[in-house]
């Protein structure tokens, strides 16, 4: 069985397992690499994400990946280069034939200045709020988080 083969199974898996959006999330953007020599190599959009899969959700592929394979598989993970954008990716095409420059955003006049990351107070609660507003911020019209949107109540580290 090839790698794409295998993953499509493996994200069967996880869709039955996990909510719906985690699975579209964390486990939807992931890439099959290559399968042999029971390693299964995965392409993770950026470092960021490879992070949260390895402390959050990497028992969880591997446990679907043993329920999907004979054998037991190790699972190595790589970082998808910076810039690289995967050839189906329409907006890449579009960017290739327009290569138009890029333009800097207008600032709001209702935007504090103030609030910037800059000045932001990370803490426990909030790291993963910091780390996708930064991530918006470097590479913003990425589709990594598109559109970013941060909900919950008064002190919770918005």
């Amino acid at each position: 069985m090839n790698h794409k083969k295998f993953w499509s199974k493996v994200l069967r898996e996880l869709k039955e397992g996990q909510p719906k959006h985690a699975y579209s999330t964390w486990f939807e953007p992931i890439k099959p690499i290559g399968l042999n020599n029971n390693t299964l190599v995965l392409e993770m959009p950026n470092q960021f994400f490879y992070e949260w899969i390895q402390s959050h959700y990497q028992l969880t592929i591997e446990t679907a990946t043993q329920n999907i394979s004979s054998e037991v598989l190790e699972i190595k993970y790589t970082v998808s280069p910076e810039g690289h954008k995967p050839a189906g990716d329409a907006r890449g095409a579009e960017n290739k034939v327009t290569n138009q420059p890029k333009q800097e955003p207008q600032k709001h006049k209702s935007l504090n200045e103030q609030y910037t990351l800059a000045s932001f107070i990370q803490g426990v609660h909030n790291e993963f709020a910091r780390a996708a507003a930064k991530n918006v911020t470097e590479n913003p019209g990425d589709h990594t988080f598109n559109p970013l949107v941060i909900y919950g109540g008064v002190g919770m580290g918005k």
